[in-house]
């Protein structure tokens, strides 16, 4: 902290004429305002994960049925033949021994991807802009719409997270 109380000469006053006026919040203009745009990686990794995530859901949903020998394994379920003899969560072992850790994921997997389509949603129904692929003319949204959707996605992208260590723990 500076003193001046020792200060061997006095302070002249101000000059008016060059003082700065300082802009209140009510007069400052509002052309800065924050808004979320999601990166095209984004959107490209959710248009891509959503149906995947939903086809692995619904094939743990629905065992035994889409298993090799099931009704419904031939066409859709066909390349889980060999997915689970590679990961045994997948497969015959973890069916027959009753582990239930394959169905809760898959229970989250479709609380996640609920989630992830209300982020889209948020960002289609309230979003300003076109969709294109070049930088600066993005879709994006602001204000109220855009914190909860941000925050929104951030909440969805830690349950993804946690899913997948959970997962990487189990095996």
């Amino acid at each position: 902290m500076v003193s001046t109380r020792q200060h061997p000469s006095s302070f002249s006053p101000p000059d008016p004429s060059t003082s700065k006026t300082v802009a209140t919040r009510a007069s400052r203009p509002r052309n800065h305002r924050w808004v979320h745009t999601p990166t095209t990686l984004s959107m490209a990794w959710l248009f891509v994960s959503l149906p995947l995530v939903f086809w692995d859901s619904a094939y743990v949903a629905l065992r035994p049925h889409t298993m090799p020998g099931g009704k419904w394994h031939k066409p859709f379920f066909t390349p889980y033949a060999l997915y689970g003899t590679v990961d045994y969560m997948y497969g015959w072992p973890a069916y027959e021994s009753n582990n239930g850790f394959t169905l809760a994921q898959a229970s989250m997997n479709i609380f996640e991807s609920v989630g992830y389509l209300g982020y889209l949603y948020l960002f289609w129904k309230h979003g300003h802009g076109q969709w294109t692929y070049k930088q600066g003319q993005q879709r994006s949204m602001g204000g109220r719409w855009g914190g909860l959707a941000c925050l929104f996605g951030f909440s969805l992208s830690i349950l993804t997270f946690s899913k997948t260590v959970l997962y990487g723990k189990n095996i």
